[in-house]
């Protein structure tokens, strides 16, 4: 098939057998919109924050939002509709030019979105991925200094509330790191960009989607997935389920080893305008 015959949505001979077709171009009910913007306007009473899955949301959530020339490109923002929403091929990618508000929960929250878009259709995305959230990769690398410090790091503890990460979950829409090929999670470099890492769990790699490369080169990435490069072979060993898998290669003959790192090239991950 042709590309648009999945991304055109008013395409009628694409068919699929979820109870509903996501379609991502679908109008915002008009009504809906101007309660909303009353209520961000403080026309109607905003004091109390908006409950989200991932945390509570005041004004300044769905303001930052909807200034996203401070910190979100629109080469970007059509990217990630392509990629995501329409074909599913190449996850989005999420670059966060400028932190002005709290870009991790409006990372998360985005994350969990599409978590819920890829369970409740997976006859429309049929590619099994994970999302981790900026809750998982936080918690990785805390535990950088203390791994690095261990000598026999094969009997490193892991604690529950990080492996649990790893394991399916219904409820917040978690596909299992046992039952899938990639896992996808957020990292921030520098404290100032964030880029896209996909873990490809049977070829062994770490690929970074990067679409600002002018502001790190490779040395500066690749000391940033340094911990997640050392310490996931590891981490995957204490996976339930993981090391049952016949099509990963966790171990070598003395140790588990080391995650490939890779950048894409600028020439497959659209760059950042320059303004």
């Amino acid at each position: 098939k042709r590309l648009i015959d999945y991304t055109d949505p008013s395409n009628k001979k694409f068919k699929v057998n979820d109870p509903c077709k996501p379609n991502p171009f679908r109008k915002i009910d008009p009504i809906q919109l101007d309660t909303f913007r009353r209520w961000l306007a403080g026309l109607i009473d905003n004091r109390k924050p908006i409950q989200l899955p991932t945390g509570d949301a005041s004004t300044g959530f769905f303001f930052h939002l909807q200034t996203p020339w401070k910190w979100l490109v629109d080469e970007v923002i059509r990217f990630i509709i392509k990629c995501f929403f329409l074909h599913f091929e190449i996850l989005v990618y999420i670059h966060l030019k400028v932190i002005v508000f709290s870009p991790m929960q409006h990372i998360d929250a985005a994350f969990r979105l599409i978590r819920e878009r890829l369970w409740l259709f997976p006859k429309t995305y049929r590619k099994k991925v994970a999302l981790a959230d900026t809750v998982y990769v936080a918690c990785m690398n805390g535990r950088w200094d203390a791994f690095r410090r261990t000598s026999n790091k094969v009997k490193f503890l892991w604690d529950d509330q990080l492996t649990d990460y790893a394991k399916r979950d219904a409820d917040h829409f978690h596909r299992g790191w046992a039952e899938v090929e990639e896992v996808y999670y957020p990292l921030n470099i520098g404290a100032n960009h964030w880029v896209l890492v996909q873990i490809d769990l049977p070829a062994h790699m770490l690929t970074v989607y990067d679409s600002d490369q002018a502001l790190y080169d490779d040395a500066c990435v690749e000391q940033a997935m340094r911990p997640m490069m050392k310490m996931l072979p590891y981490f995957l060993l204490n996976v339930e389920g993981v090391t049952d898998r016949a099509d990963l290669d966790l171990t070598t003959t003395t140790k588990p080893r080391d995650f490939d790192v890779r950048r894409l090239p600028p020439n497959v991950v659209p760059q950042t305008a320059k303004r």
